[in-house]
């Protein structure tokens, strides 16, 4: 089995930390304090070859997901909320019509988000339906040559200012069950019957919440992603896959929190000597470092498996409860590590700890995973 980076990954890492440095390390404080996401940089990620995406004429082609989670990892490491509104885009927005869209969607909606010309967002959670994708109340009406959404979203990333919404509704009411009665729209953000708020949070800065409210707002019948009543799959596998390099970005936000720990443990000098030269000090130091490297190498399979056509789902949600669990740990710890200091606002390691609990949560809970974990445990390789 060979551990080594390959020349192309090798690359790739050059490249993000070469856009972090110029486009991003020095312009968190003032997107942090204006807690808006800079939409323009979209472009740039675009022309830095990291969208995920590249486009050949008129084909659109993905980057596997080995390379994703070297993106959000870095990022994350540096700016969790950035990551955040990168993923719900790219990882969502773009990969569910890259997969379910047809030629016009993908020219009409996907090339544009590739491009960083329009910024998506996926709408799903509702105020009663977070994890429980099934039971979404938002309605969609059968019309003259389209559908009327009516109902409301909430909690969405990207929301607020997106200028594509895929959004999950119920177009058969009557179905015996109602996993076989959602379906898929994808949505213009200036479409009349559309109202948007924006929520304010204490983590995922910059990135931004919206609240979508739809009344009788019409979408044709070609913005249906996918077949009609077929949502509800599409959704899960959106978010099976997305669960990758939701596990990357975690990593990244726990990797962010140990590097501060670790350089504020190595100058913090207690009792004659530096925090980290305490025995006890650093051996909580080594045990986290051991954990952070498996929660890489879970990673990295279920990347694996994803991008050679394997059945990845029950690795995404062992990777994605790992690195959940884990990430919070680490970021709490890390403030213990800084003490008093660690209650300053001014201190970066508050972030972390708030986009931990945030990012656990994200793209299903830690129960979720072990529902999941559960129910799939028969495609563990050691079942037999």
């Amino acid at each position: 089995m060979d551990f080594s980076t390959s020349i192309k990954e090798e690359e790739y890492i050059v490249k993000v930390k070469q856009f972090i440095n110029e486009k991003i390390k020095y312009s968190i404080d003032t997107w942090y304090k204006n807690e808006a996401f800079p939409v323009d940089i979209l472009k740039s990620i675009y022309r830095a070859g990291l969208m995920g995406y590249t486009i050949t004429g008129t084909k659109v082609e993905p980057e596997p997901m080995a390379h994703s989670i070297i993106l959000y990892e870095k990022i994350a490491e540096v700016s969790p909320g950035f990551s955040t509104a990168l993923l719900a885009h790219s990882q969502l927005g773009l990969y569910a019509i890259y997969r379910w869209g047809n030629i016009w969607q993908k020219q009409e909606f996907m090339f544009p988000g590739v491009r960083g010309e329009k910024l998506i967002s996926f709408a799903n959670t509702e105020e009663n339906t977070g994890s429980d994708v099934a039971n979404i109340n938002l309605r969609g009406q059968k019309e003259k040559g389209g559908y009327l959404l009516t109902g409301e979203k909430l909690y969405i990333t990207n929301g607020y200012d997106s200028d594509i919404i895929l959004v999950t509704a119920v177009t058969d009411q009557k179905a015996l069950e109602k996993k076989h009665g959602i379906s898929i729209f994808i949505v213009d953000g200036k479409s009349e019957g559309l109202k948007r708020i924006k929520l304010r949070k204490t983590a995922m800065v910059p990135s931004n919440f919206g609240k979508l409210t739809f009344n009788n707002c019409f979408v044709p019948e070609g913005n249906i992603l996918g077949e009609i009543n077929m949502g509800f799959y599409t959704a899960m596998k959106v978010f099976n896959s997305s669960r990758i390099a939701l596990s990357a970005m975690a990593l990244g936000i726990a990797l962010g929190a140990y590097k501060l720990a670790l350089e504020h443990a190595c100058e913090r000098t207690v009792f004659g000597r530096p925090i980290f030269e305490h025995q006890a000090k650093s051996f909580e130091f080594a045990e986290k470092l051991t954990r952070l490297e498996g929660a890489r190498l879970l990673i990295k399979k279920a990347a694996w498996m994803r991008d050679t056509g394997q059945k990845y789902i029950l690795n995404s949600s062992i990777a994605k409860y790992y690195t959940g669990e884990l990430v919070k740990e680490i970021t709490n710890w890390a403030v213990e590590i800084f003490g008093a200091s660690a209650m300053n606002t001014d201190n970066p390691i508050n972030r972390y700890n708030a986009d931990a609990q945030a990012s656990a949560m994200l793209g299903g809970t830690s129960d979720i995973q072990k529902l999941i974990i559960a129910r799939f445990m028969h495609m563990w390789d050691n079942w037999q």
